[in-house]
């Protein structure tokens, strides 16, 4: 991750990217791919060998999935972090986002399954969406010591909140906030000076709030759309942005400096809010205690984001099912040969794809195309 006042490379994964990766046929992750399935399955599998009852095996089915899921995650996160030093996020399933228990249970397994294997607890970062259920397993895993980044944040006040739950870190969706206030203003010309946009000044309100009030949360932004707007928005403690965009960064790094004083009218702003703002209570039902004008401009940030992430995972699940339903038969049928092993890295380019920048964070490509009849979707922004 990029920090101003240090270089610092991490890494991200989503699972748009994960999705990314399981469906593109890339022969390196392919053949990890593989090697995690083996790892996660046979110790899952010798229990099928006397041929289980269909109850039993549908146990084994769920446990067997979720194993060689988090065996997934971690192998990537291990890989990447052979490669690059410094933090790694990771995250449970988006689908979870309204249910505290699980997103809790799933961050500790993950975070666990990380700590056992030589990673540090400051160096992993669970990434949970920033829902009511979300800001409620921040408050608890944060008291465990678990660093969790609440991502899909999009607004001042939702910001806010997140800061309030103790988040080690607080991703704002700059896309998606832009777009919320050209599409209540359409008649005005944003494009023409951005400097004017009231989406811009939304967003520098956040971080002079943050620094005003020594926040100790870090602030990633994310899905920009412009070059301009990463100038713009220099002050974030970290970026993630397109390989495209990476690509002219690295040219054009000295227009991307932050700004030491904020606009008057911004500071202004982040100087009347008072922290904490005890938005996010015990009770969990901090969209109650927001105007109905932000709890809109949440919902147009996190839902549709929601949709699509689920898509990925969904994805993700059918591939996954299909390795241990192979892993199944294997156990059953010792005889039957087993399913090709992919070839090794050794001949093939490494999992990370690209050579990473030292002081930015990169992204993969998006999902593949989807039918027409669904809405064209912008891009995941991922580290790698």
């Amino acid at each position: 991750l990029l920090y101003h006042s240090e270089t610092l490379a991490g890494t991200w994964l989503g699972p748009v990217s994960v999705a990314n990766l399981l469906q593109g046929g890339d022969p390196a992750f392919q053949y990890h791919v593989w090697v995690i399935n083996r790892k996660a399955g046979q110790g899952c599998t010798r229990k099928f060998r006397m041929s289980p009852s269909p109850p039993s095996i549908c146990v084994h089915l769920q446990r067997l999935t979720c194993d060689i899921f988090s065996w997934k995650l971690f192998e990537a996160g291990k890989a990447s972090a052979n490669m690059i030093e410094g933090p790694h996020v990771t995250f449970v399933d988006p689908r979870n986002f309204n249910n505290v228990s699980g997103m809790v249970d799933e961050a500790r397994r993950r975070s666990q399954l990380f700590l056992q294997r030589g990673f540090t607890a400051e160096n992993i970062l669970i990434s949970i969406p920033a829902t009511e259920a979300g800001l409620q397993a921040t408050r608890s895993l944060q008291k465990e010591g678990i660093n969790v980044n609440l991502y899909l944040v999009g607004s001042f006040i939702h910001a806010v909140a997140c800061a309030e739950v103790g988040a080690a870190a607080v991703t704002i969706h700059v896309g998606r906030i832009l777009e919320w206030f050209e599409r209540q203003r359409p008649a005005m010309a944003y494009h023409r000076d951005l400097k004017q946009h009231p989406g811009i000044e939304s967003i520098q309100t956040i971080m002079a709030y943050f620094k005003l009030h020594r926040i100790r949360a870090r602030l990633i932004g994310t899905q920009f759309r412009k070059m301009a707007e990463i100038a713009l928005l220099a002050n974030f403690d970290a970026v993630s942005v397109s390989t495209y965009q990476l690509d002219r960064l690295e040219w054009n790094i000295a227009r991307c400096a932050p700004t030491e004083v904020p606009r008057d009218q911004v500071t202004f702003r982040a100087s009347q809010a008072r922290y904490p703002v005890e938005l996010a209570r015990e009770d969990g039902k901090f969209m109650n205690r927001v105007s109905r004008e932000s709890r809109r401009m949440i919902e147009w940030t996190v839902y549709p984001e929601l949709g699509k992430l689920g898509r990925a995972m969904q994805i993700i699940e059918d591939v996954v099912l299909g390795e241990v339903d192979a892993e199944l038969e294997l156990a059953r049928n010792p005889k039957e040969p087993p399913h090709s092993r992919p070839e090794s890295p050794s001949k093939c380019r490494d999992l990370t794809v690209g050579t990473p920048s030292s002081s930015l964070v990169r992204d993969q490509d998006p999902v593949p195309e989807r039918r027409p009849s669904q809405p064209e979707e912008q891009d995941e922004d991922e580290v790698f």
